[in-house]
């Protein structure tokens, strides 16, 4: 599987404020009125809006199986909350957006205008969006390893300290919460040797007010949750999807300013801070992260 690296140096004129969020796995069939999942993304779309996002990082199941449709609601409410004053867009694939569909990358790239696996600078900060290489579940990056890893040595050898971002559907495992039961075992100590790595994954669906949900080791990690609905581990009274389980799309605020980035969760249906005393900063490479 040969990847072309195609890295972007974009401007943004003001402040970098970032929106993250996944999974909104979008019906490929018609409706009447919109989905809850519809409603979901754009009540996150419209906060991100409110807030100030003029940059949106997307981790992954756009769709809930790849369908044109689904990608045109997903533009359709981007366009509907932010209007002329759109943000810079990073958008990848999940395993949803493979399922049932003859050309599933070729898909993406003709209705979201990009490629699957980008690299974008953006007002001088990297962002590294790698989509798995199919649908599979655990083993999803094993023919990306090597563009990913291109990448991270060309993004790390810019002379900065800042904090390099590295967005993937699927969590490597061991790292964030749900990993244990959802991780890709072909992200395995990838990131190990990059400390400035900010991993963010998406496809777990399990909440990001745990605080599990976000790890340090060698590098950091985040789940992002998402905005369809929250999962949980096995064995609950209620099964693993709880009851209202659509009722909170969850999603990320980062701030990038000098050389850190402060990671704040937001509840994008009622576009409140969740958690503000457990803000996460990440300094530059040097000193320890603190949450």
């Amino acid at each position: 599987m040969k990847l072309v690296s195609d890295i972007r140096k974009i401007v943004v004129p003001r402040q970098l404020r970032v929106g993250v969020v996944s999974d909104s796995q979008l019906t490929p069939y018609p409706h009447k009125t919109p989905t809850t999942f519809e409603r979901n993304l754009l009540a996150a779309c419209r906060t991100m809006k409110a807030l100030g996002c003029n940059f949106v990082v997307y981790a992954g199941d756009i769709c809930n199986r790849a369908s044109k449709r689904g990608y045109e609601t997903y533009k359709r409410c981007f366009d509907a909350a932010f209007g002329e004053d759109k943000p810079v867009v990073l958008s990848i694939m999940g395993n949803h957006d493979y399922y049932f569909h003859p050309c599933p990358r070729r898909l993406f790239e003709r209705e979201l205008g990009q490629s699957p696996w980008t690299h974008y600078v953006v007002n001088g900060w990297h962002f590294i969006g790698a989509s798995p290489d199919g649908c599979g579940m655990h083993r999803g990056y094993s023919r990306v390893r090597g563009w990913l890893e291109r990448e991270l040595t060309a993004a790390t050898s810019d002379g900065s300290s800042r904090p390099v971002f590295v967005i993937t559907h699927n969590a490597p495992r061991g790292t964030v919460y749900g990993s244990d039961r959802w991780g890709d075992d072909s992200l395995a100590g990838l990131f190990d040797a990059y400390p400035r790595v900010v991993n963010f994954s998406g496809h777990t669906h399990y909440s990001l007010l745990d605080e599990r949900s976000f790890w340090r080791g060698r590098f950091a990690a985040f789940n992002t949750q998402s905005l369809s609905y929250v999962e949980m581990e096995k064995g609950k009274a209620n099964g693993s999807v709880p009851p209202l389980a659509h009722s909170a799309p969850m999603g990320y605020v980062m701030d990038l300013e000098g050389d850190t980035a402060t990671v704040m969760r937001y509840n994008m249906l009622t576009g409140k801070e969740e958690l503000p005393e457990r803000r996460v900063i990440l300094p530059a490479r040097g000193s320890a992260p603190s949450s």
